[in-house]
């Protein structure tokens, strides 16, 4: 009948709405691992968020759209 276990929960009255409604939203999504190969050095980051400090020094030093060029499938 395309109803979650928590919707079931929830009608059933085994689990309050709210408490449901607060849950649905936190979903643990997986981001990718992303590597970065610097031309110039050679050195390498893995990350799989944006905020690193060695990819923000990059930024700062080659500018955003060339260092995210750099990304290895």
């Amino acid at each position: 009948y395309g109803q979650s276990s928590q919707d079931v929960a929830v009608l059933l009255g085994v689990v309050p709405a709210s408490s449901a409604e607060r849950d649905a939203g936190k979903r643990n999504i997986q981001r990718s691992l992303k590597l970065y190969v610097n031309p110039h050095t050679g050195e390498q980051v893995e990350t799989k968020g944006g905020n690193h400090k060695v990819l923000n020094a990059w930024r700062q030093q080659y500018g955003k759209e060339a260092v995210n060029s750099w990304i290895q499938s």
